[in-house]
C-alpha cells in the first residue's frame, strides 16, 4: 500500500474522530441544558431568589416542594428578619377570611419567620411528610398505637414552632369518621401534656 493511500486513510480516520467528539460535546451540552431546565421546572420559586443563603436553606428544609408567595424583610444582614408566606403549588385547599365587607379566598398558606442567620423565630403549623418526623417522635406514637393493631387508620403529621419555644409535632390518628386521636410531642418523643396524652376527637360529623 502506498504512503499516499496510508496518509489519506489516516486523514479520514482523524476527521471521523473529530466529528464524533464534536457530536459528543454537543450531546453533553444539550443534556446539561435539559438538566438545568428540569431543575428550574421542578422547583420554580422566583420570590425565593431574594433570600440570603441561610434563610433559603431553612425555608427549603422546612417546606420542601413549596413556593413563596410573599417576603417581608425588616432589619439588615444577621439582624434582619424575613417573614414568608408559603404555599404548595399542587394544593387543592383554600382558606377564606372577611376583610371589611369582602370575603377573600386564597390558597392554603403558612407563615414562616426566620432570622438572617437562618434561625427559626416562628413556624406556623403545617402538614409534613412522615419522613420529616424525628424517629423518637414516631417511636413514641408507634408504642401508643400498639393496642390499635389490626384497625385501619390514617395518620397526619404537622409541625409548628412558637416564638421562644422548641419545635413541636402534632399527630392526628383517624380511625373512623367519628373516632380519632390527636397529640402533640416534643422532638425527644415526650408528650406535651404528659405520658400517652392522646386526646380523643371527632374527625367529621356523622
Amino acid at each position: 500500500m502506498s504512503s499516499r493511500v496510508v496518509l489519506t486513510m489516516l486523514g479520514v480516520a482523524l476527521a471521523v474522530s473529530a466529528i464524533i467528539l464534536a457530536a459528543a460535546d454537543v450531546d453533553e451540552e444539550e443534556r446539561g441544558r435539559s438538566s438545568r431546565a428540569d431543575d428550574t421546572t421542578e422547583h420554580h420559586d422566583p420570590v425565593a431568589t431574594v433570600l440570603p443563603v441561610p434563610v433559603l436553606k431553612t425555608y427549603r428544609a422546612l417546606f420542601p416542594g413549596h413556593q413563596i408567595w410573599q417576603v417581608s424583610q425588616t432589619g439588615r444582614e444577621n439582624d434582619a428578619e424575613f417573614e414568608m408566606i408559603i404555599f404548595h403549588p399542587k394544593t387543592s385547599s383554600s382558606q377564606g377570611q372577611q376583610v371589611g365587607r369582602a370575603h377573600v379566598l386564597t390558597l392554603m398558606n403558612y407563615k414562616l419567620l426566620v432570622k438572617g442567620t437562618g434561625e427559626v423565630i416562628r413556624e406556623q403549623a403545617h402538614p409534613i411528610a412522615e419522613d420529616a418526623v424525628p424517629k423518637t417522635v414516631k417511636d413514641a406514637v408507634a408504642r401508643w398505637k400498639r393496642p390499635l393493631q389490626g384497625r385501619t387508620c390514617s395518620v397526619e403529621w404537622l409541625a409548628h414552632q412558637e416564638v421562644g419555644a422548641e419545635r413541636l409535632y402534632a399527630v392526628y390518628i383517624e380511625l373512623t369518621a367519628i373516632e380519632g386521636y390527636r397529640a402533640t410531642l416534643k422532638t425527644d418523643g415526650t408528650f406535651v401534656k404528659g405520658a400517652n396524652a392522646f386526646e380523643k376527637y371527632q374527625p367529621k360529623n356523622p
